[in-house]
């Protein structure tokens, strides 16, 4: 959850972990591939490594041969050139934006900082070219030759030997894809290389995780629904579209969402709970007619209406019930404002639902304003202490709670020597999460509100 003033960065942060996330996702494809090894080829450094891949193979035969840290070296700082170029793109698209915009005012280059899983730092610059360091790895890899196919080895320390195609047997298919590309299937060199890149690169570009990003103003995006759809689809047909009107990544995304949305499927979660239908009454409803978008409207009494003329709440609201009644666990939704045009009470029914899919395995990254949705998720962690019965008597159900460890808070907090920086709100089971970040604000305004009936009574 991130909370802080406007303009504090908190949008820019949520956009960029979607962009981190959204590209290891979309994995290494062929043709992105294929371009790497055709602009590689021109060096001879490139070459060599495929030279010397293929005499190693070719040496191998069937049995396994240890790859020199060298070689494999060179194929990881490959993987760092590629992981930059299609973050970059990723980036780039995502913000509507050349990356040079994104640097800091003052400052020549950014750096974004990832890990967890996989650790690398990712350097833009104004002016040139993205760069990427992965961290060190101790990990070791050999190879072998089989029936013109090449089988790569992990070997990670503690972790024994592991044959990649046991994690991964779909690598040399998509070898075979790339190579078909290029007109080079009989290429050995290039086949050992391609396989030790996709193997490298796996935790990089096949994270089985699908993020989504819902915008702040999504009332007004589908008001203008049909309009930006026919925009998206022209832009793809004809190409390159007008600079000046280009829609960012995150909204194409966003309307192709809902366009892809299978009109069979019931906008309902698991739970048989509806967020539309607790918050306001009636249910979301879809068509998909045979020539046009998919249509959503709001039904309430009998009486159906295009989303797009619903109240702005049950617009802003829609797109999280469709996420929520399709996600996978594992999937991410990354939610800016979830509080837009609610009333406190409709806020604390959303908070409510965010809760219990995050329950289900899926992870969310919130960024919001609202003191009250904000409180709502500090209660539901300490309502961790309650046994089911007693969360049953609140009229809760008898998991709706959080655990300590299922929550992160920061607040951006300004920096007396300009910007802002980032610091984690405590929190706990027993007092909940620290609202510090509104509470000098309501100090403030209470302390006005004695102040001015003193000066009243004068």
């Amino acid at each position: 959850i991130l909370v802080g003033p406007n303009n504090s960065g908190k949008t820019y942060a949520a956009l960029l972990a979607h962009s981190v996330l959204s590209c290891m996702s979309a994995g290494a494809s062929p043709w992105s591939l294929a371009s790497l090894v055709s602009e590689q080829h021109k060096k001879p450094g490139f070459r060599r490594l495929v030279s010397g891949l293929e005499s190693l193979a070719a040496s191998a035969g069937p049995d396994r041969v240890r790859i020199q840290p060298h070689l494999s070296g060179q194929v990881y700082d490959l993987v760092g050139a590629f992981f930059a170029r299609e973050l970059a793109s990723t980036i780039e698209g995502n913000f509507g934006i050349g990356l040079a915009g994104l640097v800091r005012t003052g400052a020549r280059s950014s750096k974004i900082r990832i890990s967890g899983s996989v650790a690398a730092s990712i350097t833009l610059r104004k002016g040139s070219p993205p760069t990427a360091v992965l961290d060190p790895t101790a990990t070791q890899y050999a190879l072998a030759a089989r029936a013109g196919q090449i089988a790569v080895y992990e070997h990670k320390p503690g972790n024994g030997i592991r044959d990649s195609r046991y994690h991964d047997s779909s690598v040399n298919d998509r070898v075979d894809l790339v190579l078909d590309k290029l007109g080079m299937a009989e290429n050995l060199g290039l086949r050992a290389v391609l396989a030790l890149f996709m193997t490298i690169g796996q935790p990089y570009f096949s994270r089985p995780t699908r993020s989504y990003y819902l915008p702040a103003g999504r009332s007004g995006i589908l008001s203008t629904y049909d309009m930006l759809l026919s925009n998206i689809v022209n832009s793809t047909k004809y190409g390159e579209r007008d600079r000046d009107a280009r829609i960012t990544g995150t909204m194409s995304d966003f309307v192709t969402f809902f366009h892809n949305v299978p009109a069979q499927r019931p906008p309902v979660p698991k739970n048989g709970k509806t967020a539309v239908g607790e918050m306001f009454g009636g249910r979301l409803v879809l068509s998909k007619p045979r020539f046009a978008p998919t249509r959503i409207t709001y039904k309430l009494n009998g009486t159906e209406i295009p989303i797009r003329r619903a109240s702005s709440g049950i617009a802003e609201t829609a797109p999280f019930q469709l996420f929520q009644s399709g996600s996978s666990r594992a999937d991410v939704l990354v939610f800016e404002e979830p509080e837009a045009h609610l009333h406190p009470e409709s806020q604390t029914k959303l908070a409510k639902h965010i809760m219990r899919l995050v329950n289900d395995g899926t992870h969310a990254i919130l960024v919001t304003h609202s003191v009250h949705f904000l409180e709502q998720m500090s209660l539901f962690l300490k309502m961790s202490r309650l046994t089911p019965g007693q969360r049953k008597q609140m009229k809760y159900e008898p998991g709706d709670f959080l655990d300590n460890d299922d929550v992160s808070t920061y607040a951006f907090k300004a920096d007396p020597k300009g910007g802002y920086k980032i610091r984690e709100i405590e929190h706990s089971v027993a007092d909940g999460i620290s609202q510090d970040e509104f509470i000098h604000t309501i100090e403030r305004m209470y302390e006005e509100d004695l102040e001015v009936e003193q000066k009243v009574e004068l």
